[in-house]
């Protein structure tokens, strides 16, 4: 795995050694004079929580680790959603997760993978989504909900 964050110490002398790594982020806490360290490995989940029609009873629509909402379908039966964490897709350099958009029934049934990039919007009929790719904020791609060919 690509995402692996490291503690390293260095002495007065400018001497660098490993002193831990793993997955994740690390934030360190405390540091004793005798050398122990107090170092904790962090995560970050977001959820994705909804109600529809006559139902009172929340309905947990996360997917994967991150998921981020886009649009709700007329009907309120549709969600279009991206998933930005480590579930979303290809880890890049400078710490990022590469986007995926997602669509999923509010009824709780699987999400459908769509593509890559930031969801943007659910066209009324329901057939196509408009993504944006990362890194190109004036450029948008057409993904079909269906079987045919995404667009720019």
């Amino acid at each position: 795995m690509e995402n692996i964050r490291a503690l390293y110490a260095v002495s007065l002398n400018g001497r660098e050694r490993l002193v831990s790594a793993m997955p994740r982020t690390l934030i360190l806490l405390d540091i004793w004079r005798d050398g122990r360290i107090l170092l904790i490995r962090a995560s970050w989940r977001r959820e994705l929580l909804g109600a529809a029609g006559d139902k009172n009873k929340e309905v947990d629509l996360s997917w994967l680790d991150y998921s981020y909402p886009a649009d709700l379908s007329e009907d309120g039966e549709t969600i279009l959603f991206d998933e930005e964490g480590e579930g979303g897709g290809t880890y890049r350099k400078g710490g990022s997760w590469a986007y995926t958009v997602y669509l999923r029934k509010t009824d709780g049934s699987p999400a459908v993978r769509l593509g890559e990039g930031a969801a943007v919007a659910l066209s009324r009929d329901q057939k196509w989504v408009i993504s944006q790719p990362e890194g190109s904020p004036a450029q948008f791609t057409l993904l079909p909900t269906r079987a045919a060919s995404p667009s720019r």
